[in-house]
C-alpha cells in the first residue's frame, strides 16, 4: 500500500500537500464508484473534500491546508474513509499522505496527527485480515480452491453461468436438509446432522470463492459495499424487527 506519490518540481511543502490532495481527489474519482441514497451508481466525487481544501489553498494563510487535513484525520473516520475502504482502495487516502515520510511536508504534521494516521490505517488493516480462531483467511481460502481446481484441471468448466448454477444447486441441497422442519426440527437437525450442514455450507462458499477467482470479484469489499448499501435501503429507525422490503418500509427514507 503506497501513498499518492507528490510533484517534486518544487514550491512549498503545503503547496505539495494541496497538489497531493486535488489528486487524490481526482483519482478517486475516476477509479472508485459509489451508489448514493438516490440508487444512482456513479464516481465518488468528495466534494466537500475539496471545497474545505481549494478554500485553505486560496484563501487562508499557507499553514491552513496543514490544519485542515489534521482535523480530517484526528476525527472519527468520515464517510469518504468508509467508501474507498469498501473499494478496497485505502491508497487513495488522506491518511497515507500523512503517514508518508518521503513527501516534503511530512514533518508539518504533529506527532499525534500521524499517530492518529497510523491507528485508523491499523484498524483497517486488522478489519482486512481478521481471523477467528487463527482460522483460514478469505484470501488465503480463495488461494486453496484455485489451487484444488487447477490440480484437476477444472478451470475450463468453471464459467460464471455454471458456478452460478452450482452455488443455487448447493444452496438448494442445504435448505433440503430443513425443509418442512418446525423451529425444533431445525434445531435437531442442527444437532443430528451439524456434519451434512457444516458440508453443504462450504460447498456454497467453495464455489462462491471459485465464482470470485474467475470474475476478479474481491469478495471482502464486494461484502463490505453491499452491507453500506443495505444500511441505506434499510436504516434501524424504520426496518427495525420487520421483514419488509425496503420499498415497503414505513416512513421516509429520504
Amino acid at each position: 500500500m503506497t501513498s499518492t506519490p507528490h510533484d517534486g518540481s518544487g514550491g512549498s511543502p503545503e503547496q505539495a500537500l494541496f497538489a497531493d490532495c486535488v489528486d487524490l481527489y481526482e483519482r478517486t474519482a475516476a477509479e472508485v464508484t459509489y451508489e448514493w441514497p438516490s440508487g444512482r451508481i456513479g464516481p465518488y466525487w468528495a466534494r466537500r473534500f475539496m471545497r474545505k481544501i481549494k478554500t485553505d489553498h486560496e484563501e487562508t494563510t499557507p499553514s491552513r491546508i496543514v490544519e485542515s487535513v489534521s482535523e480530517m484525520v484526528c476525527k472519527p473516520a468520515p464517510q469518504g474513509f468508509g467508501i474507498i475502504e469498501q473499494a478496497g482502495r485505502l491508497d487513495l487516502s488522506l491518511e497515507l499522505l500523512v503517514l508518508d515520510e518521503s513527501t516534503p511536508y511530512h514533518h508539518l504534521f504533529a506527532p499525534d496527527v500521524v499517530d492518529a494516521a497510523a491507528d485508523r490505517m491499523d484498524v483497517y488493516l486488522a478489519r482486512q485480515h481478521t481471523v477467528v480462531a487463527d482460522g483460514p483467511t478469505l484470501r488465503s481460502l480463495q488461494e486453496r480452491v484455485r489451487a484444488f481446481r487447477d490440480e484437476r484441471d477444472w478451470a475450463q468448466f468453471h464459467t460464471p453461468k455454471d458456478l452460478a448454477a452450482a452455488i443455487a444447486i448447493e444452496a438448494g441441497e442445504l435448505q433440503e436438509l430443513f425443509l418442512w422442519q418446525d423451529r425444533d426440527a431445525q434445531r435437531a437437525t442442527l444437532e443430528s446432522r451439524s456434519e451434512a450442514v457444516r458440508h453443504e455450507i462450504a460447498d456454497v462458499l467453495i464455489l462462491t470463492l471459485a465464482f470470485a477467482e474467475i470474475t476478479g470479484i474481491d469478495l471482502g469489499a464486494a461484502v463490505e459495499e453491499k452491507l453500506r448499501v443495505n444500511a441505506t435501503k434499510y436504516p434501524v429507525a424504520h426496518a427495525k424487527g420487520l421483514s419488509l422490503k425496503y420499498s415497503d418500509l414505513p416512513g421516509d427514507r429520504g
